[in-house]
């Protein structure tokens, strides 16, 4: 499962993992003279592999030398934690315990890669994901990192990723 998850990083040369190059590269130019920082990652319906996708542009992001955060933000259906095999203490226990980002990062999972996980899931996520405590949490990241990814939940099951949007 790991070698699909991540063809990125186990087959650098397949043409899947070309495809990823490409659309890092066209990250880098699609800014129209602002750089992107924050990216939020959603789908129509699931199972359509937007958490696979992420995860594989981060990876080959950070194969170019670019510090990226991964954030977790489906917090309905997460899935980043059992893909990277971590431990799920992640977004929500910073609301739940007022914790600080740097506590529920885990860092170096890919080169330059450091993941945040969903952590438990809430009774209340898009209220969490809309919050200001999320908006700041996002601008910290965006200090550390030169890309902040966000894996939202998808938009037709939920208003998550319609939240978010305002948010980056």
């Amino acid at each position: 499962m790991a070698e699909i998850d991540f063809i990125t990083h186990y087959d650098s040369r397949s043409p899947v993992a070309e495809a990823y190059r490409a659309i890092r590269t066209n990250l880098q130019f699609s800014g129209a003279g602002k750089t992107l920082k924050t990216i939020v990652f959603t789908s129509a319906i699931p199972n359509e592999g937007k958490s696979t996708t992420v995860a594989n542009l981060a990876i080959t992001i950070g194969q170019d030398d670019k510090k990226i955060l991964l954030i977790d933000c489906d917090m309905h259906k997460p899935v980043i934690h059992r893909r990277f095999s971590l431990l799920n203490r992640g977004l929500s226990n910073c609301f739940a315990e007022d914790l600080p980002l740097k506590e529920v990062i885990q860092a170096d999972v890919f080169p330059n890669l450091d993941i945040v996980t969903s952590g438990p899931i809430p009774p209340n996520p898009a209220e969490l994901l809309g919050s200001k405590k999320m908006k700041a949490l996002l601008q910290e990241a965006a200090e550390m990192y030169d890309y902040v990814f966000l894996d939202m939940p998808p938009v037709l099951a939920v208003t998550d990723a319609v939240l978010m949007s305002s948010q980056t």
